[in-house]
Order: C-alpha cells, then structure tokens, then sequence
C-alpha cells in the first residue's frame, strides 16, 4: 500500500490519498505496452514505406533499363543493316557528341576495335589542335540545331596518322531521343588526284606562259576558257576579251565566217587544222597556223580541247616571195621564147 498526505489550506484538515501498489503496477504495464505498441505499429509502418519506396524505385529503374533497352533495339533495327552492309564509316552519336554505335568499317578505318571506339566522342577522332576542336565543336552544333551539314576536314586513326573525309551528319529521332548520324567517306584518293590536277594545272601554266607559240584552250563545247601571253600577242587582244567566243573578234574579216564554221565542225570531229589571220588593221595581220586536239576525262568523254597557235607571217612572206620570183622567172622566159 502507498500513501500520500497533504494539509488543505486554511484548515486543520489533512487530505490522505492511499494507492495500492499492484493497481500502480497495472497501469504502468498498460501504459508501457500502449507505448511498445504504437512503437512497433509505427516500425511496422515505416518499414512498409521504405519497402513500398524501394519497390517503386526498382520499378522506375527497371523501367528505365526497358526503354534504354528498347532504344538500343530500335536503334539497332534502324541502323543495324546498313551498318552491315555500307563501304563507308557510319557513326551514332548522343546529343554530347558520344559514340553510340560503330560499323566494321569505322574499326577499320580508325584502327580502333568496336568497344574502343565506344569510349570516343566525335571530337576524339578530329585532328589535334584547339582550332580543329573548336571547328569541330562548332560542325557538331550545327547538325544539332540545323539538322544536316556536308563538310570536308581531317579525321586521325588510333597510331595517330590522319587522313582526309567528306563527312555527312544528319539529325535523326528515334522514339523521342535525338541523335547524329555521321556517314564518313576516306577521300585520300580524291585529294591525291585533286593535288595531281592542281599540280599538272600549274606546270602548264608555267609552260604556256614561256612558250614561243600561243596556247589555249576551251571547254567541250568549244568556249575558250584560257589563252597565254604569246597568244595575246599574235591576237592582238587582251586574255580576257578573248574567253567564250571573244577571240572571234581578233580574226581577219575575210577568214572570220569560214574558220567559225572549221572550228564548230572540228569540236564535233575532235581535230583541227588550219591557217588564218590574227590581229587588227590598224597593227597589221598576223598569219597564223592553228591547231587543237581534243583533252579526255577519265570516262573517256572530251572535258575541252587545247591548240596552238604559230605565228607563219614571215613563212607566208618568204611564200610570197618565191612565187613572185617564180612568175617573174616564167615572165621573162616566155620574153626570150
């Protein structure tokens, strides 16, 4: 048993409060196990969120990994036959320029096996330098905003050796994620030939300008496109008044009708010959020897023609000459017979 006292105030009176101790006991017990089980209701409770928070987000990621995996297979079925099947690099790559997918052709033009190239981005492949990769950073955000470009630049392989490309990148969008597509095409040989022509162009070039006889040249239809300095001079006529049909002006009144029809018949047949009057009557008329010769292109097709022009006035003059002599010579035997 447990008692408490206490005097009431302004009194004599004492106030005894008597409690037994198993009742204590009792409430106590009943307050504790109220307590112990709202704690483990609230355990209970806080272990179903967690697993229902768990659970929601091994959904999302699983969900995440099916539409990452549905990409990849549509991607796969949109870029995975002519992947197979093309001569050319075909590159992928996310929104950042990442390399998402790679032909045998890229592994074989690069050097580089198909999960190397996986860890390179589009800017891993440029030439080194700051001025390529901000070139190249500038390309990679054009196709992403303009959708398309067609550019020319240098690509480097794995040993480090670099070559030139014609790339075509494309914007395209595949189940609401954008991507580029990059075809890159090894124009070494291109380039090669390209160079030869520059160089065989500026040999001829040299050559025209220091030859004795004038030079020139036209496009498969005839139209003069150059002449060199010692045709100028024969001519009488400045290089470029004599492009297109220009030259037709420097020819002798008399042989100008009859030489345009020669030269039209000769771009039909491929050859021409023949001789004619250069130059303007207030300097005299040059005699002239032409000739041209058909040039070929790599299918076999005239691309233009290239002629001569010799200078034959003293050989028209000594011709002349000889023949006056003869007639003189005829005149004065038939004197004496």
């Amino acid at each position: 048993m447990l008692a408490v006292s206490r005097q009431v105030g302004g009194t004599d009176w004492i106030l005894v409060t008597k409690a037994d101790q198993s009742e204590i006991r009792a409430s106590l017990l009943r307050l504790f196990l109220m307590a112990a089980g709202l704690a483990v209701a609230a355990l209970m409770v806080a272990g179903a969120l967690v697993a229902l928070w768990w659970r929601g987000e091994r959904l999302r990621a699983s969900l995440r990994v099916a539409r990452a995996e549905a990409r990849a297979d549509s991607l796969a079925q949109r870029f995975g036959w002519v992947n197979r099947h093309a001569n050319d690099v075909i590159l992928l790559f996310d929104e950042q320029g990442r390399i998402l997918d790679a032909n045998e052709s890229a592994e074989r033009v690069y050097g580089y096996s198909r999960a190397e190239l996986l860890d390179l981005t589009a800017f891993d492949l440029r030439e080194a330098g700051p001025t390529e990769l901000e070139r190249a950073r500038a390309q990679f955000a054009t196709v992403r905003e303009s959708g398309a470009l067609l550019f020319e630049t240098w690509h480097r392989r794995k040993d480090g050796t670099v070559f030139p490309v014609e790339v075509s990148s494309g914007r395209v969008e595949v189940d609401g994620q954008r991507y580029v597509q990059s075809i890159v095409r090894d124009i070494t040989d291109r380039v090669a030939a390209e160079r030869a022509l520059r160089d065989s162009e500026e040999r001829f070039r040299v050559l025209a300008e220091v030859s004795p006889v004038g030079i020139f040249r036209t496009d498969a239809a005839g139209s003069c496109t150059y002449v060199n300095a010692r045709w100028c001079d024969i001519a009488g006529m400045d290089a470029t008044a004599a492009l297109g049909d220009g030259w037709v002006k420097a020819l002798h009144p008399d042989d100008a009708a009859v030489l345009v029809r020669q030269w039209r018949r000769a771009v039909t047949s491929g050859n021409f010959r023949a001789e004619y009057r250069f130059g303007h009557s207030g300097h005299g008329w040059n005699w002239v020897l032409g000739q041209a010769l058909p040039e070929h292109g790599h299918d076999g097709g005239i691309t233009g023609y290239v002629g001569t022009v010799t200078d034959i006035t003293d050989l028209k003059q000594a011709q002349a000459e000889i023949e006056d002599a003869r007639n003189l010579l005829e005149q004065r035997v038939a004197e004496r017979t």
